[in-house]
């Protein structure tokens, strides 16, 4: 399928569900992958995956619209701040440099690295208390702020607390990034952070497997006793919370260095607003309107009903058929996202 790129944008990432384009120097546009449409004389096999995909990467983008609109009821400095969600054509959010693109460019010293894990820990600590799941804690979904702060980002699979696990594999496969746990919690999110943890240390990702329903550990040898002991525990599940594996890692840290990244404050955002609502206008004045994947819903409806499956998506069960083995795959992958309506998003931090 050929991918519908917004016109006269800088792409600055990307991945299979959303790009990230450049407003300005502040401010970034997250907007789903939207597909060309699939002529009327396409296989039924191909509207079946335009449909199905442009389902998935529209409700990716509707989900997290869900948890930030939520986060900005009880915002935190090391959580992305978001701009303005109001638009269709996706997420206006803060700009900042991917913590992976710095580890490529520069070798951190390590009370540098550990300070990234008191703020990694420390965003993990208010979602938590939130009762809400990252439930995708990967290197790539940190940004590196100027001050050396670390900005916890992308919430296309966070979730509440007890829903399905999206990484969850069956006990013969290396173990998924959320570790053996069928359901989410702070325990999974722990889990991923220790593998981000070791990652940075050593460059390298583990491969985690179960034995004996047990996960195997790499030998951890970052060169601080402490640092070690921390990722083995969330890995084992041996810490009661996540503040409890952040006070550990706040142990480690000398008065003098305790400041380290820790001045990110979290900004007022009103002049931004302002910017991309002047921006939004020039570029729609001069391009037209953005792509958005609401056509794309739209256009489902008008499919041929033989697919129970296409239309399972949208909660109508009655359509009697048998779907493509491919379909029921895909299909799998948006079922388990059904949690954005969840009645969990409502605990007030203290």
């Amino acid at each position: 399928m050929l991918v519908h790129i917004q016109k006269d944008l800088e792409r600055l990432d990307g991945g299979s569900s959303a790009y990230i384009y450049a407003v300005n120097d502040q401010v970034v546009l997250k907007s789903p992958v939207t597909f060309v449409p699939p002529t009327d004389d396409s296989s039924q096999m191909t509207q079946y995956e335009y449909a199905l995909h442009a389902v998935c990467h529209h409700e990716d983008i509707a989900n997290e619209r869900i948890i930030l609109k939520h986060l900005e009821r009880f915002p935190h400095a090391n959580i992305m701040q978001a701009i303005s969600l109001e638009y269709p054509e996706g997420l206006y959010l803060r700009r900042h440099i991917p913590l992976s693109r710095r580890l490529e460019t520069e070798n951190a010293p390590q009370s540098i690295r550990i300070a990234w894990y008191r703020d990694m820990i420390r965003a993990l600590v208010h979602l938590h208390k939130l009762e809400i799941a990252h439930a995708d804690v990967r290197l790539d979904n940190f940004l590196c702020h100027l001050e050396d702060a670390i900005v916890l980002c992308d919430f296309t699979c966070s979730r509440p607390f007890g829903q399905d696990n999206p990484s969850a594999t069956s006990p013969s496969e290396s173990l998924g990034v959320n570790g053996p746990s069928q359901t989410v919690s702070d325990i999974t999110d722990r889990f991923a952070l220790a593998s981000v943890m070791f990652e940075i240390e050593t460059g390298t990702k583990p491969d985690l497997i179960l034995v004996n329903n047990n996960p195997e550990l790499p030998a951890v040898k970052t060169g601080n006793k402490i640092l070690d002991l921390v990722i083995e525990r969330a890995w084992l599940a041996n810490y009661e919370s996540t503040m409890d594996m952040l006070r550990d890692i706040e142990s480690l840290f000398s008065p003098s260095g305790s400041e380290i990244g820790s001045d990110l404050q979290i900004s007022a955002i009103e002049s931004l607003q302002t910017q991309v609502n002047d921006w939004r206008r020039i570029r729609v004045r001069k391009h037209g309107n953005f792509s958005t994947g609401q056509r794309f819903a739209s256009r489902l409806l008008t499919l041929p009903r033989r697919s129970s499956i296409v239309w399972s998506v949208y909660g109508r069960t009655d359509q009697s058929s048998q779907a493509a083995p491919k379909i029921g795959i895909i299909f799998g992958y948006v079922s388990v996202k059904r949690y954005v309506n969840a009645p969990r998003l409502n605990y007030n931090p203290t």
